[in-house]
């Protein structure tokens, strides 16, 4: 039995601004993603420790997450909550990284370009992470009473992958998947600690809104990528690792 709070498509808690249930969502066989079972979110370093407490374990249950942050970024922002287990599962684009070191300036276009990359590095390079973090799913069992939430900086590209990914595997309908996805503009929130977490990069407020936001492109660059990898089909068997069984324990875990 979920409650109201479990059943909230967005959920408002300090210290983050983009923790959301991917509960609700309708199945193209008739079937419903069944809600408090799987969260998506943004980083939870700066929750105070009482709100962690009565709101995400006590109220939610969540009880493991999966963080896709890099060592440096668990390093500059780490939590440890009585009740969670934290799973590091980094996913890491160097795209951003090597543009910095040259020295050449950003613009909104150069930008927007980079991120086409690093969704398609993200499909093509880290299928591995994203494919064994399912399966952890699949064996945790997770339920509205022992919930799991998957996360990374923001909660929006790395977070927006796994999340697309778990709900095609679910039979969500793409166009649902794609409003999920773009849900982080209505919700997420530009940081306070922004301006030092990406010191150096002399970004304009036009660049800034890039980076702290999502595009529908993006996502479309990342189902492109997976088209040029066979198609969704081939892709989880071979670049997932994940078998008809598997996907069958997916759902049967997380659908009702």
């Amino acid at each position: 039995m979920t409650t109201p709070i479990q059943q909230q498509r967005h959920i408002p808690v300090p210290g983050t601004t983009n923790l959301r249930n991917l509960g609700g969502y309708e199945t193209t066989d008739g079937r419903k993603v069944k809600w408090g079972v799987a969260y998506r979110g943004d980083q939870l370093a700066d929750v105070p420790a009482e709100d962690a407490q009565s709101i995400i374990v006590k109220q939610l249950h969540i009880h493991d997450t999966f963080d896709f942050r890099s060592p440096g970024e668990v390093a500059a922002k780490t939590y440890n909550v009585e009740g969670i287990v934290r799973h590091a599962n980094p996913v890491d684009a160097t795209f951003f990284g090597d543009y910095i070191k040259s020295g050449k300036p950003f613009t909104v276009e150069i930008l927007l370009d980079l991120y086409k990359k690093v969704y398609r590095a993200f499909v093509r390079d880290h299928a591995a992470v994203f494919g064994g973090v399912i399966k952890s799913i699949i064996d945790l069992k997770p339920t509205s009473d022992k919930a799991v939430m998957v996360h990374c900086t923001a909660g929006k590209d790395r977070t927006g992958i796994i999340s697309f990914l778990l709900l095609t595997l679910l039979g969500v309908k793409r166009e649902t998947i794609h409003e999920d996805y773009l849900l982080t503009n209505q919700h997420f929130k530009i940081p306070a600690y922004a301006k030092e977490y990406m010191s150096g990069l002399n970004l304009d407020d036009a660049c800034l809104k890039v980076f702290w936001s999502v595009d529908a492109k993006f996502l479309e660059t990342a189902e492109d990528e997976i088209r040029l990898l066979g198609g969704i089909e081939k892709y989880t068997a071979e670049c997932l690792k994940l078998t008809n069984d598997d996907i069958k324990k997916l759902k049967d875990i997380m659908l009702e």
